[in-house]
């Protein structure tokens, strides 16, 4: 299965009724739909990754953005301070 593929097909599901979770607050209940153009090679690396951790590619760009972001509201709030 290619990347965008196993990524619209893990999406919509992650909140729907199948899967049992609430979105966390400040996410919104509908996903967006994103394309992101990497190399193939990173392509593999990051299926590997995912297949590593037992998640879908989906999953783990989900996990790493949400982690990018908490890292830049932390930045921001020390610059603030």
């Amino acid at each position: 299965m290619s990347a965008p593929v196993e990524a619209a097909a893990a999406g919509p599901a992650r909140w729907g009724a199948s899967g049992g979770r609430k979105a966390p607050a400040g996410e919104t209940q509908e996903p967006a739909r994103l394309t992101l153009r990497i190399s193939a090679d990173k392509a593999r690396q990051l299926r590997e990754v995912a297949r590593e951790r037992g998640m879908s590619v989906n999953g783990l760009l989900d996990e790493m953005a949400t982690l990018a972001v908490f890292e830049f509201e932390l930045m921001r709030a020390a610059r603030c301070a």
